[in-house]
């Protein structure tokens, strides 16, 4: 009996990130902070990068002066970042195949969560390719059943891009399922096929105080 392995499907994903922010005011001095983790206050290291939050104070004033009122005006600003949570329930999915026919799999399940808007990009999905052919592939949206499903051709996932708006149901998570398909025909030889893609989730209101590649504070003051 002739046995047919058909993998590998490796999801690489990345985050990118578009900068805006407010800049602080000039002479802002950093403050020592604190973050309450559900029992006591632990203090944030002042010129880390490390900490989840971090406090500056600028604009001091003085007066010496006989007059009965004196009024100052206090401002208290926030710059929240953009902040992501996503998980999947696998990044590897591996077929084996016993004879030629056409099959699905219900491959993952993502969830997402996001402060600000989120875009999906897809890229190198494609046919699986083995040494003398290619399997067709199939790419699903939805939580099935497996009837009910619209099919896309893997190579046109790549131009199927979305986004996800800033709103309350982003705020607490979205999750879907994504599911594969592949057709083995009685020409497809005996060997290894595979393609490998990305996904790539983009925060598009991320703030420049946060370094792109670590998602720490950047180095320098704001």
């Amino acid at each position: 009996m002739k046995k047919l392995v058909i993998g590998l499907i490796t999801l690489a994903l990345t985050v990118g990130l578009s900068l805006s922010a407010e800049a602080l005011p000039p002479g802002a001095g950093e403050l020592e902070a604190w973050e309450w983790d559900g029992t006591k206050w632990d203090s944030m290291e002042a010129d880390g990068i490390e900490a989840n939050a971090k406090a500056w104070s600028s604009g001091p004033e003085s007066g010496d002066c006989n007059k009965t009122f004196w009024s100052t005006t206090v401002k208290v600003h926030a710059s929240v970042a953009q902040w992501l949570e996503f998980t999947l329930s696998g990044t590897r999915w591996d077929w084996q195949v016993r004879k030629p026919g056409t099959y699905a799999t219900d491959c993952i399940t993502a969830t997402v969560a996001s402060n600000g808007d989120l875009e999906i990009d897809f890229d190198g999905f494609a046919n699986l390719l083995g040494t003398d052919g290619e399997i067709p592939t199939w790419y699903a949206y939805g939580k099935g059943p497996v009837g009910t499903l619209t099919w896309i051709e893997a190579g046109a996932l790549n131009g199927m891009d979305a986004q996800i708006l800033d709103c309350v149901g982003l705020h607490a998570g979205y999750s879907w399922k994504l599911w594969n398909k592949i057709e083995v025909v009685e020409c497809n030889s005996a060997c290894e096929y595979d393609d490998e893609a990305t996904i790539t989730l983009v925060l598009d209101n991320q703030k420049d105080w946060i370094d792109p590649k670590t998602g720490l504070f950047a180095l320098g003051p704001g």
